[in-house]
């Protein structure tokens, strides 16, 4: 539930009427003050600070964000690899101690219909790729019944999600005065406490949003209606990179950059899970066999899996 906040707080501020007071946001230094500032295009310091935004962005976005939940497993990591997106697929997530597909339980850890519900529940969704977010210490015996039954469903494509071993190109963003409020949004839900209210971004009684402060005095409605009903991710990644820079250079760097910085950073949940990749591999009869003993656990067994993965060829798991 935080972690749809964080998206909902930044496509919520499109078209919301700042009536409530908020922190005024530290400009750019030498832009902004004064009563006759120069125009935004010709001052060298705004110049700056929105061209390595812009590169910071597209750094951001190229590594693509964590869209994968991750609460209750440890991923197993791929040493040296540095975070790629990962294309949206239905999920078949196996923790210690049970398996769900799409949030339903299948079954419990280790399998023991022989993934015979799972097999059920993916072949009556037509997607083709199915991704696998399996705990580290699951034993490569359920993670191949898993597989194996989803293989079964015409889900034979299947992506394995695993924790980057590096942290990637893009430098984590700056101190901010937004950090304590997305820090909060980023920790794991109390269940002893009610859940926080989801406000109508029409309601012009809710409360303002962290970027409803960050952007007080820098228009960005237009932009974020645009990102919001964009039809692709890379559709809304090149409005990020491109557009909030230009947005943000139109009103005079009027912005603290860090806390824009710091609310990417959120949105792309960089703050609420590890930096991600993913691993497909196409699984048939006959192919590359991939055989651990059925105890190793799956931090041992994905090596076999990734090294077959490399050949380019089917795998056959075992």
């Amino acid at each position: 539930m935080r972690h749809l906040l964080v998206v909902v707080a930044i496509i919520g501020c499109a078209g919301r009427k700042d009536d409530q007071p908020a922190p005024d946001p530290k400009p750019v230094t030498g832009v902004g003050s004064g009563s006759a500032a120069a125009p935004a295009a010709l001052d060298p310091a705004c110049v700056d600070a929105t061209t390595k935004l812009g590169a910071w962005l597209a750094d951001l976005t190229a590594e693509g964000g964590n869209t994968v939940m991750t609460d209750g497993v440890t991923l197993a990591k791929l040493d040296s690899e540095p975070p790629r997106p990962i294309a949206p697929a239905p999920i078949v997530f196996i923790s210690p101690k049970e398996v769900t597909f799409q949030g339903r339980l299948m079954s419990l850890v280790p399998i023991a219909d022989k993934g015979q519900e799972l097999q059920t529940a993916l072949a009556a969704n037509k997607a083709t790729d199915t991704l696998f977010v399996v705990d580290a210490t699951v034993p490569w015996s359920t993670v191949a019944a898993a597989v194996i039954a989803a293989a079964a469903a015409n889900h034979s494509h299947i992506t394995f999600a695993f924790a980057a071993g590096t942290a990637g190109k893009t430098a984590p963003p700056p101190p901010s005065a937004v950090d304590q409020e997305l820090d909060e949004l980023a920790r794991p839900a109390d269940p002893s406490k009610p859940a926080p209210k989801l406000w109508d971004p029409k309601d012009p009684n809710r409360p303002p949003t962290v970027p409803d402060k960050v952007f007080k005095h820098c228009p960005v409605n237009e932009l974020f209606t645009k990102i919001g009903s964009a039809d692709t991710s890379a559709d809304k990644d090149k409005l990020i990179v491109e557009g909030l820079p230009k947005a943000i250079a139109a009103c005079g760097c009027k912005v603290e950059i860090a806390s824009v910085q710091r609310l990417m950073w959120a949105w792309y949940r960089r703050d609420s899970s590890p930096p991600m990749l993913g691993v497909g591999v196409d699984v048939a009869n006959k192919g590359t066999a991939v055989t651990p003993k059925p105890t190793t656990p799956w931090s041992e067994a994905s090596k076999a899996v990734v090294a077959a993965a490399k050949l380019g060829k089917p795998i056959t798991l075992k």
